[in-house]
């Protein structure tokens, strides 16, 4: 049963030793260099880091021939957190959401690691409404941040202005996605819907700001300092915790 379809792989749902799994197929990486880099970076990722909010790896499969490679999640069945936002409209403790969210984030953090694809499509939802982060494809250390083919891909709608400036990257790169993802959460809109990528890059680049307006003044803060356009303004994930807890 397809669950999902991305880019590169299919999530499908499927049993593996008498448990209900997820199964992310991957579009014959043995034969895409950068692919095939991804697909094993996820497996050394998640085994590196291991959190009640990190989605579990419970086994892979990389092909030598033309079959096709995949890896082995956990279940969730309550999808993604953009269809719980938007097309399912669960009604979610918003506030408990984001602070689970921002400590994983900060764990990863402290771990010495960037998530680097945070969005609300990477981030799934268990039976108890609690946010598991998934998609470590183009995670990375913070040494090796700036390092590889991939480290300026990006989801245009949550990427820092320094992703399409192609400047250094840091941790902090995490937390503006993750101001955008704050904003999408408590307002319920999508973030920039309808515009194209090159529209979203001038609107980030002239350094307008999405509308906060008829959200409170300490939701307001955690997404104006998230988004900040310089990474050096932006809070730690520590101190967004903080301020999460103020909602």
């Amino acid at each position: 049963e397809r669950i999902s379809q991305g880019g590169f792989s299919i999530i499908e749902k499927g049993t593996y030793r008498g448990t209900e799994v997820a199964v992310k197929v991957f579009f014959d990486p043995s034969k895409n260099e950068e692919l095939k880099d991804e697909f094993l970076n996820e497996i050394k990722m998640l085994n590196k880091l291991r959190h009640p909010g990190i989605i579990t790896l419970m086994g892979y499969y990389l092909s030598k021939e033309a079959e096709d490679s995949y890896l082995i999640f956990e279940y969730l069945e309550n999808g993604n957190l953009y269809d719980a936002l938007h097309t399912q409209r669960l009604n979610l403790n918003k506030k408990e959401v984001l602070v689970s969210l921002a400590r994983t984030l900060n764990y990863i953090h402290l771990s010495g690691f960037v998530h680097r694809d945070l969005k609300t499509m990477n981030v799934v939802i268990t039976q108890n409404n609690f946010p598991k982060l998934i998609d470590f494809g183009l995670s990375r250390s913070v040494a090796d941040l700036n390092r590889g083919n991939n480290k300026n891909a990006a989801t245009p709608s949550y990427s820092a202005p320094e992703l399409f400036l192609q400047l250094e990257l840091t941790q902090k790169l995490d937390v503006y996605s993750f101001g955008v993802i704050v904003w999408e959460v408590l307002t319920g809109e999508i973030p920039f819907k309808g515009m194209s990528p090159a529209e979203i890059k001038k609107f980030v680049l002239d350094k307008n700001k999405l509308s906060t307006k008829g959200l409170s003044m300490c939701s307001s803060e955690v997404i104006e300092k998230c988004c900040s356009y310089l990474p050096e303004d932006r809070p730690t994930m520590d101190s967004v915790i903080q301020m999460l807890n103020k909602l």
